[in-house]
């Protein structure tokens, strides 16, 4: 976070924008790691009363609060920076965005997985495991953005501009 603290200040201009600061710094990294902290305390928490369901959801949570939060990101950086033709470069400050949201993503699933193995006595975490990696493989090749398009065509035609296919 202070690196991006420094890039923006080292790239300002008249045009810099403290919103995209804000919704940078403040919202993408730091919501995004109480977000994360709060779904592995949720983790370890509920493990005990249905492991099976548990261990199959954190993979699919974790993957949904890492696409929504770079979606937010990616939303804010158009707003406040594309949108305005603001004249300093930014990217580098999106893909650290970027990079760190995935690395608390990867980092919260792996913490959950370690202590929810050590609490539990047993192996229901390789079907978390085994989720994460279909995940990750289906995200990887595009597959997951092609089914979650599909299945939008086919319950809702009008929802075909989200899906980006005709």
């Amino acid at each position: 976070p202070m690196a991006i603290l420094g890039h923006c200040w080292a790239t300002r201009s008249d045009h810099m924008n403290f919103g995209w600061m804000l919704s940078s710094v403040g919202l993408a990294l730091f919501g995004a790691w109480g977000i994360f902290f709060g779904v592995c305390v949720l983790y370890v928490t509920a493990l005990p009363h249905s492991p099976n369901l548990v261990n199959l959801l954190l993979p699919v949570v974790t993957t949904v609060v890492e696409v929504g939060v770079v979606t937010v990101t990616d939303q804010a950086y158009c707003r406040l920076i594309f949108d305005r033709r603001v004249n300093s470069e930014q990217t580098p400050a999106v893909s650290f965005i970027v990079g760190m949201v995935h690395a608390l993503a990867e980092s919260s699933r792996l913490v959950g997985l370690i202590i929810g193995a050590i609490l539990s006595d047993d192996y229901q975490w390789i079907v978390s495991v085994s989720t994460s990696v279909v995940i990750n493989v289906m995200s990887r090749h595009g597959w997951w953005k092609l089914t979650i398009a599909r299945f939008l065509l086919r319950v809702a035609p009008c929802l075909a501009p989200l899906a980006r296919i005709t």
